[in-house]
């Protein structure tokens, strides 16, 4: 209706991030083509699960005079979102927070290798929670400990699984210690890509729990070229990277072996960094 009564239209999205969500059940889109006596491709047009907006917006296009890329990078610090810049966006992104001033006291982007780690039957990655779980409360006492603004944090991870398993150890970790008002303080959030998206954070601690023996199809389902850039790309200040896998282990055609192996240095979970940068 609103589009029915616009002389123009502005479509703004992004293809390269996570498409629309539809709750409106087969059933009901096939009701209403029966009442409306649409053809096969009126339907196939108008499949609101399967074709969002963005979608119809990319069909109608004529000409590149209708199209304006939004190339200005307000979010992440650079060496956060370089990969996605040059994997995703071809290198098009305006990075405003590639500047002197914007240089942070920590590495920003830092990669944690649980060796021998993997997911148990449960789907659940042990090793990588208790990584997480170690540069949370280091995160949260150095960042209490000091005059700089209390730091928003996140975690992720692409299966639900060790989603569930990290909500759940936070929890336990919280009530151990105390911290259950500084995790509130620090607008903690623990969620899939899908959860995370259109929000941000200070800091992102991502957990890839994809170990050596998981099979083909994990793999596939972590590296959706849309999961994975919304994955990556939350934080603006500071990201860690849990993986328990390294490049050599992984296809050489792999997105997830490509990150690793081309964006930041990568250190044991059982020696946290330290380093700054100069």
């Amino acid at each position: 209706p609103a589009i029915q009564r616009a002389k123009r239209v502005v479509i703004a999205g992004d293809a390269k991030q996570l498409r629309h969500v539809a709750f409106i059940a087969n059933s009901s889109m096939q009701k209403f083509a029966r009442d409306l006596d649409l053809t096969e491709s009126a339907q196939e047009k108008h499949n609101y699960r399967n074709v969002s907006l963005m979608d119809l917006a990319i069909e109608n296009t004529n000409d590149a005079s209708q199209v304006a890329l939004l190339n200005e990078h307000f979010r992440s610090v650079k060496p956060i979102i370089e990969f996605s810049n040059v994997e995703f966006y071809q290198d098009a992104l305006r990075l405003m927070r590639d500047r002197p001033w914007e240089a942070v006291s920590v590495d920003s982007l830092v990669f944690r290798y649980c060796e021998d780690s993997g997911r148990g039957e449960d789907g659940v990655n042990d090793a990588e929670i208790q990584a997480v779980l170690a540069d949370l409360a280091t995160i949260i006492e150095t960042n209490e400990n000091s005059p700089e603004p209390i730091k928003s944090i996140g975690i992720l991870s692409p299966f639900r699984a060790q989603v569930d398993a990290l909500t759940k150890a936070v929890t336990e970790f919280a009530q151990e210690t105390s911290y259950a008002y500084l995790l509130t303080r620090h607008q903690l959030k623990i969620g899939t890509a899908h959860s995370f998206q259109g929000e941000e954070r200070d800091v992102m601690l991502i957990s890839m729990a994809l170990g050596k023996s998981d099979n083909a199809g994990s793999l596939r389902f972590v590296e959706q070229e849309d999961v994975f850039n919304v994955s990556i790309t939350r934080a603006k200040h500071q990201q860690i990277i849990y993986h328990s896998v390294q490049p050599l282990d992984l296809p050489a055609t792999s997105l997830l072996a490509h990150y690793i192996a081309t964006s930041g240095k990568s250190t044991s979970s059982l020696e946290p960094d330290t380093g700054r940068e100069e």
